[in-house]
This record gives structure tokens, C-alpha cells and sequence, in this order.
């Protein structure tokens, strides 16, 4: 009985008719009104290149929206020349954007090569921050978009699923073949939402983007989310409504095995992420700058289209 009235509680399902409400106006909406949006895409690499960044760019531009309202940026942290050159060809072939931020330093920033992707675009209201890892569905960013302009202030969240190992092997190709790779698919639990962040332009500006004291690995995603939450963004999931298919490779962890000061080094800045996410509830970060490309950061625009 007490779990009966939980979930006839008057503002759980206040809200619960206000979600339906709500997605029934975001499904009404005519493409006509999602076309004049644009999603700015932003994501971050180190030494990802070839077929894995191929096949992420590939399914943005197989999106049912014209492809005008998808921008992608790609900004790369330190990648060795050849797999620069492997970046400059696909982002020219896909038409995306590149950020080389040409930065020595080893240690791997995630943090702020998201903020620098998200600052070398200028079209789109909306900002959709993601992994290079990634497949999308067709309705991908409509739905991200449908959702915005329906939920607004919201910050527009996704599970994943995960593919095997041999799961692109064999020519399978992630835009024809989608639906198959998806069937073959597991879900991942909903902690991870990294490869799915999205918000308004202003409010990643107002809050100057994720935080870049967390780097490495580990919370930056989570904080920046929890951000969102704290400061009255509405959390609404989309998986329901449209899938992402995350590319196997190798954990974090098995990369470095073998290696203890490697593997000791990512547990460290680990916990001290974990202790900035426990102990900063603050929403606005970066407070001397952010996403600041340095000067011998260089960024190749995108061909227009023929």
C-alpha cells in the first residue's frame, strides 16, 4: 500500500503528465520548426583516428534533419602527426570542424578540449557534448532537439549501448546497418551519460563549460551534469526515443596494464576528481578562463558543401 501511494504521489504524477504533455508537443513539431535550429556538436579526441572517427562523423551526416542543423567540431589534444593527418582527412571529407590545440602537455584533458570544441563553434542555440566513440540513430538529433524546444531549460541526457568487440567486423556499415548493430547490442547501466550531454549555448557559456581541474579520468561528465541539475536545468532521457551505439574498445585500464605508474597515476586523478565533485557544489567553473585554445592552436573550418 505504501508503495502504491509513492507512485500516486500528487507531484510524482504532476510531473508524470507534464512529461506526456510535453513530448506530445515535441513529436508535433514540424520539421519545417526543427529545421531552423542547428546542434553544435563538440567533441574531444587524442590519437582516435581512421575508421572509428569515419564511422561517428558518417552517422551525423546520415541525420534526418538537413545536414545544416548538425556543426560538428572535433577538437584534438596532442594527437602524433599521422593520426592528425588521419583527422584532417575525415573532418574534411564529413565536414567538420577541427581544433588542433597542438598542447605538450601528457596529460590527457578531456575537460578542456570540450571547451575548446565548444568555443570554436557559432551556430546552434543548442550544444551537444560527446564521445568519438559514438553511433547515432537517424532521428539522433532531432530528438535531441525535439526535446529541447519542448523542455526548455533542460539539459537533454542518453543511455548507451554497447557493441562486442567484432561487431563492425565483416563490412558492416554503421548508417545502412544501423538497426542490425543496434538488435546485437547491450545497454550500459545509466550512470554513464558522458556521450550525451546537451544544453543551451547559454548556459555552457554562463557557466563556462565542464570543469578543466578534472583530468585525466573520472566525474568530469557527472559534474557537469550534476551542474545542470543543481541549477534548475530539467533532466529529460531520450533513449526511449533514439539510440547511441558505443564503438568497443579497450578500457581504460587494460591500456596501461602492465604499466603500475600509469595505472597508479589514473586512480590519483581519479580520487581527486571524485573529491572536487563531492566538494564543490558550485555551478560556475574555470573562473580565470575557459576553453582558451593557446597560441599555437590552429582551427580548419569546414568545406562548404558543393
Amino acid at each position: 500500500m505504501k508503495r502504491l501511494a509513492a507512485k500516486l504521489h500528487p507531484a510524482r504524477v504532476a510531473r508524470h503528465l507534464d512529461e506526456r504533455r510535453r513530448w506530445s508537443v515535441a513529436r508535433a513539431l514540424p520539421p519545417a520548426r526543427l529545421a531552423a535550429e542547428t546542434l553544435a556538436v563538440a567533441v574531444a579526441v587524442r590519437n582516435r583516428g581512421g575508421a572509428r572517427v569515419d564511422r561517428f562523423l558518417a552517422t551525423l551526416r546520415a541525420q534526418t534533419l538537413p545536414e545544416q542543423c548538425v556543426d560538428v567540431t572535433i577538437a584534438d589534444f596532442g594527437s602524433d602527426e599521422a593520426t592528425l593527418d588521419q583527422l584532417r582527412e575525415s573532418c574534411a571529407r564529413f565536414r567538420a570542424r577541427l581544433v588542433e590545440l597542438n598542447n605538450p602537455d601528457p596529460q590527457w584533458n578531456k575537460s578542456w578540449a570540450l571547451n575548446a570544441a565548444i568555443r570554436a563553434t557559432s551556430v546552434g542555440r543548442y550544444i551537444l557534448a560527446t564521445d568519438i566513440d559514438m553511433l547515432f540513430a537517424p532521428n539522433f538529433v532531432e530528438t535531441v532537439l525535439r526535446a529541447h524546444l519542448a523542455f526548455e531549460p533542460a539539459i537533454v541526457l542518453a543511455q548507451f549501448m554497447d557493441l562486442d568487440r567484432d561487431a563492425l567486423e565483416g563490412g558492416l556499415d554503421p548508417v545502412t546497418d544501423f538497426a542490425r548493430l543496434q538488435a546485437a547490442a547491450e545497454w550500459v547501466g545509466e550512470h554513464a551519460t558522458g556521450p550525451c550531454l546537451s544544453v543551451s549555448r547559454e548556459w555552457v557559456e554562463r557557466v563556462r563549460g565542464f570543469d578543466e581541474r578534472m583530468v585525466l579520468w573520472g566525474y568530469m561528465d557527472q559534474d557537469f551534469s550534476e551542474r545542470a541539475l543543481r541549477d534548475g536545468l530539467r533532466g529529460v532521457w531520450i533513449h526511449e526515443q533514439a539510440t547511441m551505439l558505443h564503438q568497443w574498445h579497450p578500457r581504460k585500464f587494460e591500456v596501461h596494464r602492465g604499466d603500475a605508474e600509469a595505472q597508479a597515476l589514473m586512480r590519483e586523478r581519479f580520487e581527486a576528481n571524485r573529491r572536487l565533485f563531492e566538494q564543490d557544489q558550485s555551478i560556475e567553473r574555470n573562473p580565470g578562463g575557459w576553453g582558451e585554445p593557446g597560441p599555437a592552436a590552429r582551427v580548419i573550418e569546414p568545406p562548404t558543401r558543393p
